[in-house]
């Protein structure tokens, strides 16, 4: 069993997903939403030096991207549970919510019984006739949560020169120095 995780916690087995969907009982198929988010390969890969590093990275594009759609809807609160899956060529989390929710502004509950359309991926033609896949709002908000996790990875990370020379003895320090020195040489000569 993979372990889940929610908007505040990590390592959720099953029961406790369940209790944090429905407060006690396990949840019947007719209150929740599910939804499979996929990555490419090398977003995920940009996330982190590690496999479990990408995996919690992963998780807060996932919360960041929960909270916009929480917005978009004008809920006061999603429950929601996902899970991180590894298992076909693309990283991807399969995300659970429950349909009841608290609207912000009349503190009713609602029930969210199909995702409005702009939330979901679909086609459209553009000027040219030219058909091209739109995100939706659920695409867009875990893009732009993906990006600005893999651009602090990017800040993060020291650049590969500086790994290699932190590890590096001094005869290899050396020979990267003079290597450096070479290709400074011919580039001013290219020049």
């Amino acid at each position: 069993p993979r372990a889940l995780f929610s908007e505040r916690e990590d390592g959720l087995s099953y029961r406790k997903a369940d209790q944090a969907l429905t407060g006690v009982w396990a949840p019947t198929k007719d209150e929740l939403l599910h939804l499979a988010v996929s990555f490419h390969e090398g977003d995920f890969n940009a996330l982190g030096n590690d496999e479990s590093g990408r995996q919690q990275q992963l998780k807060e594009v996932a919360r960041e991207a929960m909270v916009e759609m929480t917005e978009a809807l004008g809920a006061r609160k999603l429950i929601w549970v996902a899970g991180i899956h590894r298992n076909t060529a693309h990283p991807h989390l399969h995300l659970i919510i429950h349909r009841d929710y608290l609207d912000r502004k009349t503190e009713q509950v609602k029930r969210l019984g199909r995702l409005p359309k702009e939330f979901l991926p679909g086609r459209e033609k553009d000027g040219n006739g030219q058909e091209r896949i739109k995100p939706g709002r659920i695409g867009q908000g875990f893009e732009r949560s993906l990006d600005r996790r893999i651009e602090r990875a990017r800040q993060e990370a020291p650049s590969r020169d500086e790994r290699e020379q932190k590890q590096a003895t001094p005869e290899l320090r050396e020979r990267g120095a003079k290597t450096r020195n070479d290709r400074l040489t011919l580039g001013r000569a290219m020049v």
